[in-house]
């Protein structure tokens, strides 16, 4: 990128961007990046003939090496073969891996191409007068699709050089090890040669194909349950109805704890309770259409579904011993109805008895087929040890294209790790301020609107 006296900003190709006629406050922007990804772009290539040139004097390496053999063949005769094989395999091996690397600084290369040719497009898309003028001057691309990561014509001749040299040096090592039988030396080392050369090859074909198809791509779509795929207010509100015999509509909350509402009856008391009873897990209603747009997000668009929740129930801590010995028989006999065999072990050593019954509502709703995670207290701590398993250190492998939340907090936070994040409207949810990649949706019709890639009309 230049910049003409007190004229507007060139790109590459030396076409003016009239940047005041852009209406759009990512302009500057752009073009900053565009500058920033053009210098990396040369430095790459630069990086490139860099370690071309220390490849070059590894590959010297047995030369001298041999000469020193040479000197010490009369002192040592078994040493000095043995050696000069030894160096003659690292260096192959070396070669390797220096290959590989300079593969990756080329599909490096691509990936900066590509890029400037998508914020050519922006721009070009928004010249002021006819379209064909500017057509007819520019040079470069504006397709992010080209240039092609795996180059059949320009760098396989690369890969094919560096695939004889590393292979041929590894043929000469296995022939010299096994120098006692020239015979089976020579066909040995050039099987094993030839085999090497080969994994080059592969190696490249493997690791363009990775960049066109998996690299950056995120293929993941995460998915909270309660209040995304299910109706938990209706249920929390016909459950606390039949153990406590208090009234609560389900559009009246509008907040999350229930008990920290201001105008209910609520109490934490209630709420434990109401989540203590196994039956609120297995019996709440899904949400219209959940189940279809999750199977189709999968089988149509080729998405990875994960669902997650964070359910850390029965809670039994501080309870008198009787109370606490009939919510741990009730949730026994929940989780024994799952399965015969396996229920009645989880319920005797009161394992993880809430995923066993939040399985058994999914098998029930034909979701079973999603792979789940239910996570376990301290949710809301994040940055997260690598270890701990939730939606947040799922997330930060940076896999996840969307996810789909009901939570404002998780929203926000999610919204840093993920390209866009949900947020299913609920009452208590209405009223927050939220990153721009947090799209208000009403229900499972837009969601796959905008897995689509449609606009999220209601």
């Amino acid at each position: 990128m230049n910049k003409q006296d007190g004229g507007s900003p060139l790109p590459a190709d030396g076409l003016p961007v009239a940047v005041d006629s852009v209406n759009d406050n990512s302009a500057n922007y752009l073009l900053d990046e565009y500058e920033h990804v053009a210098e990396a772009h040369f430095q790459t290539i630069t990086s490139i003939s860099a370690f071309f040139k220390h490849y070059l004097v590894i590959m010297a390496v047995p030369i001298t090496v041999a000469s020193l053999a040479q000197a010490l063949e009369v002192r040592a005769p078994l040493l000095a073969p043995s050696l000069v094989a030894a160096v003659l395999l690292v260096v192959a091996f070396v070669g390797l891996f220096v290959f590989v690397y300079i593969v990756n600084l080329r599909l490096d290369v691509m990936l900066y191409a590509r890029t400037i040719n998508a914020i050519r497009r922006y721009f070009m898309d928004r010249l002021e007068g006819d379209p064909l003028v500017g057509e007819a001057v520019r040079v470069l691309p504006k397709n992010r699709h080209v240039p092609p990561y795996h180059e059949v014509r320009f760098f396989y001749p690369v890969a094919l050089s560096f695939a004889l040299i590393n292979g041929s040096y590894l043929a000469l090592g296995i022939s010299v090890l096994y120098r006692s039988d020239p015979e089976s030396s020579l066909l040995i080392g050039l099987s094993a040669g030839a085999a090497f050369a080969t994994v080059h090859l592969l190696a490249y074909l493997a690791q363009a194909q990775d960049r066109e198809g998996t690299y950056l791509a995120a293929k993941v779509i995460g998915v909270d349950l309660d209040g995304v795929v299910n109706l938990h207010r209706e249920q929390f509100c016909m459950k606390l109805l039949e153990l406590k015999g208090k009234v609560v509509e389900p559009e009246h909350i509008d907040v999350i704890p229930v008990h920290l509402g201001e105008n209910n009856t609520v109490t934490q008391a209630d709420e434990h309770a109401v989540f203590n009873s196994p039956d609120y897990w297995t019996d709440v209603a899904p949400m219209d259409r959940a189940a279809s747009v999750l199977r189709k997000l999968q089988d149509e668009l080729g998405y990875e579904v994960r669902l997650f929740t964070n359910r850390d129930w029965p809670k039994t801590t501080g309870m008198h011993r009787l109370e606490r010995k009939a919510i741990n028989a009730a949730w026994a006999t929940a989780v024994i109805a799952d399965s015969a065999g396996v229920g009645r072990f989880v319920a005797a050593c009161k394992l993880d008895r809430i995923s066993a019954l939040t399985r058994r509502w999914l098998k029930a709703h034909g979701m079973d087929r999603f792979p789940l995670t239910v996570e376990k207290g301290r949710r809301t701590r994040w940055p997260l040890r690598v270890r701990q398993r939730n939606r947040f250190a799922e997330a930060r492998n940076g896999r996840f294209h969307i996810f789909i939340e009901d939570d404002p907090r998780n929203a926000a936070r999610l919204a840093q790790l993920c390209d866009i994040v949900l947020l299913v409207e609920q009452p208590y949810n209405c009223e927050q301020t939220l990153p721009r990649n947090v799209i208000r949706v009403s229900g499972w019709d837009q969601v796959w609107s905008i897995a689509c890639g449609l606009p999220a009309s209601k």
